[in-house]
């Protein structure tokens, strides 16, 4: 309740940078360019998405993910968290019933063999999750591994 109601705010971590509960925007990037590590950069100024875009994005829960996974952004707006996929959600959500090559396709390593069976091999790295976004705009899908 205290997130819907506008009373708490979270930091979050994202592709463009960390964007703080003050709307800060912590961006190694912007630091290597400006080499000014103290004066605060409002978030909107830095990066062009509407304040009210960052403010929804801190005031949405957290999914959980073991090495903090950047929250994805299309089209000046954040991506919405689909949750994590299997073999058998790329399938039900793939037009043509092709997972397979919807992961290739989306899927920001382009690495998938570690969710195909008949790819696995004994070095290859088992991730703990494939986090699945879409773009609330033009219903881009991407994906990235998570793994421990």
């Amino acid at each position: 309740m205290c997130l819907q109601a506008g009373r708490f705010r979270c930091t979050k971590s994202t592709e463009i940078g960390t964007l703080l509960e003050e709307g800060v925007l912590l961006n190694e990037s912007i630091f290597e360019e400006t080499d000014d590590f103290l004066t605060p950069y409002s978030a909107e100024e830095r990066t062009g998405f509407p304040e009210a875009v960052l403010r929804e994005l801190q005031q949405t829960p957290e999914f959980y993910d073991w090495n903090e996974v950047p929250w994805r952004a299309c089209c000046k707006d954040f991506m919405a968290y689909l949750g994590t996929w299997q073999p058998s959600d790329f399938h039900a959500h793939a037009p043509d019933g092709n997972g397979r090559a919807l992961c290739q396709r989306i899927l920001e390593s382009g690495n998938i063999h570690f969710l195909w069976p008949e790819t696995k091999t004994p070095t290859t790295f088992e991730p703990i999750a494939v986090h699945v976004f879409r773009c609330l705009h033009c219903a881009t899908l991407r994906a990235v591994k998570d793994s421990t």
